[in-house]
């Protein structure tokens, strides 16, 4: 019998996201981001209520980061930070927006 189709198709995107955690290096400091997939509904919940998208991206950042990643973010000029969150959203298969 033939497997059934699912209602909706990945996206290329979605077929690309990982599951495992992210990792970047920073002042020589390794940090590492829980991929979106592990994060809470509620987090996306919230982050959907915000007209805000530079407090969006904090808010999903902020529950995929442990302590120390976010204190090698915290030191990182803002070019550097943007850089990371494309990285992690790819990596994650998402956007803020999307």
């Amino acid at each position: 019998m033939a497997k059934p189709k699912p209602i909706t198709e990945p996206t290329a995107t979605e077929i690309e996201a990982k599951d495992e955690p992210f990792h970047f290096v920073y002042g020589g400091r390794e940090g590492t981001l829980l991929p979106a997939s592990m994060l809470p509904a509620g987090v996306y919940r919230k982050i959907s209520r915000m007209e805000n998208e530079v407090d969006a991206m904090f808010t999903l950042i902020e529950a995929a980061a442990d302590a120390d990643t976010m204190d090698i973010i915290d030191s990182m000029p803002l070019a550097e930070f943007g850089r990371v969150f494309g990285d992690w959203q790819k990596h994650s298969g998402i956007g803020v927006g999307e």
